[in-house]
């Protein structure tokens, strides 16, 4: 039982780590376009509602029930709330992106922290430490960022 919690309570701290690690490589004005994505979240609803009152406009003009320009203008809403939110998923593909060699640029100063506290003499003399923080830094360092990213967003 003790070893359970044991094991959820590195867990927990581990995860918790990884997010401190996240949220600190991120930037102030990531940190804003995230909460701004909060707000964002309500552009399909937006527009889902403003494509309607434009297809109940149509219906209403084919009848003769509305004039043109009441169409047109919806249509210029809808048209605007479409770009808003391209937009704004452009910003925050832009910054995500921007975070991730944030994530990979502290990772690295983190390993090579670590490397430079290894003592010499476990270092062997045959290349195959150099080789192996090749390989480390280069496939996974990626994909960690990018992980420790996602987990933020």
């Amino acid at each position: 039982m003790k070893n359970n919690r044991t094991t959820v309570f590195k867990s927990t701290l581990i995860i918790r780590k990884a997010l401190r690690f996240s949220i600190n490589s991120k930037s102030t004005s990531s940190k804003l376009i995230s909460a701004i994505g909060l707000g964002a979240a309500f552009f399909p609803l937006a527009i889902s509602k403003t494509l309607e009152a434009f297809s109940n406009n149509a219906v209403k003009q084919y009848y003769g029930e509305v004039p043109l320009r009441s169409g047109v203008i919806i249509l210029g809403i809808l048209i605007f709330l479409y770009f808003i939110q391209d937009f704004y998923s452009h910003i925050q593909e832009y910054f995500y992106r921007k975070d991730v060699l944030e994530t990979q640029k502290n990772i690295k100063k983190v390993l090579i922290e670590n490397a430079l506290s290894v003592k010499y003499e476990l270092v062997s003399d045959s290349g195959e430490y150099a080789k192996k923080y090749a390989i480390a830094t280069k496939a996974s360092l990626d994909q960690a960022a990018k992980c420790m990213q996602s987990t933020v967003e």
